[in-house]
C-alpha cells in the first residue's frame, strides 16, 4: 500500500495536518511550534487555524479549538464531557474549596507572597501553595527583595490558565462585578 504524502500547497491539506497534530497533542502548541511540524510560515498557520476553528464551531463536532496564550489545542466540547468521564472511568481530578481560594488570591494579586495570602485567609497556607506547586498551577516567580528575609513569591502558570479555559489573565471575572453579584444575590435570598 502506497503512502500518501503531503504536499504543501492545498489549504485543505494544511488544515487536517493542523487538526491532527492538534488532536495529538497533550498540551497546547504554539504558532512556531506547528510552523515547524508543517513547515509553513506563520500566517498560513493561522489562516489554517482560523479555518480549523470554524470547521469545529459546527454543531455536529465534539471537539472545539482552544486558544491559549502559549498555544493551542484540541478539547471535547463541554457537553460531551460526560461521556468521556464514563470511558475514562477515572475520577476526575478536584481541587478543594481551600485551595481554590488559594489559587485565586495568586490569581488577582500576584505576584504574591506566602505571607500576604495568609493575611488575607487568616490562616496558614503552607500545605495549599505546595498542593498548588505540585499540581503546576502556580510557580515560585521571584523573591520580594524589599521585605526582611526576601520570601518567595508566587504567580498562576500557563496549566492554570488551561485548566480554566482563559487565554490570559485579562480574561478573569472583575472582582468589583463578582462582588455586586454575590450581594444582590444575598438580598434576594433574604
Amino acid at each position: 500500500m502506497e503512502q500518501e504524502v503531503y504536499t504543501h500547497d492545498d489549504d485543505q491539506e494544511l488544515d487536517n495536518a493542523l487538526e491532527c497534530i492538534l488532536f495529538c497533542a497533550a498540551s497546547p502548541l504554539s504558532i512556531k511550534h506547528l510552523q515547524e511540524m508543517v513547515e509553513r510560515d506563520a500566517e498560513k498557520v493561522k489562516e489554517g487555524l482560523v479555518r480549523l476553528t470554524e470547521k469545529l464551531e459546527q454543531p455536529n463536532t465534539g471537539l472545539t479549538l482552544c486558544k491559549f496564550q502559549h498555544g493551542y489545542q484540541l478539547r471535547t466540547k463541554p457537553k460531551y464531557a460526560y461521556f468521556l468521564k464514563a470511558f475514562m472511568k477515572k475520577r476526575p481530578w478536584r481541587i478543594s474549596r481551600q485551595a481554590m481560594e488559594v489559587l485565586s488570591i495568586i490569581a488577582y494579586r500576584q505576584p504574591i507572597h506566602r505571607a500576604a495570602i495568609d493575611d488575607i485567609r487568616g490562616v496558614d497556607s503552607s500545605h495549599l501553595v505546595h498542593t498548588l506547586l505540585d499540581k503546576e498551577l502556580i510557580r515560585m516567580s521571584g523573591r520580594m527583595e524589599d521585605l526582611p528575609g526576601k520570601p518567595i513569591c508566587y504567580a498562576s502558570t500557563p496549566k492554570f490558565l488551561e485548566l480554566f479555559s482563559l487565554e490570559s489573565l485579562k480574561q478573569l471575572p472583575d472582582l468589583a462585578e463578582m462582588k455586586q453579584e454575590l450581594m444582590n444575590e444575598t438580598e434576594t435570598l433574604s
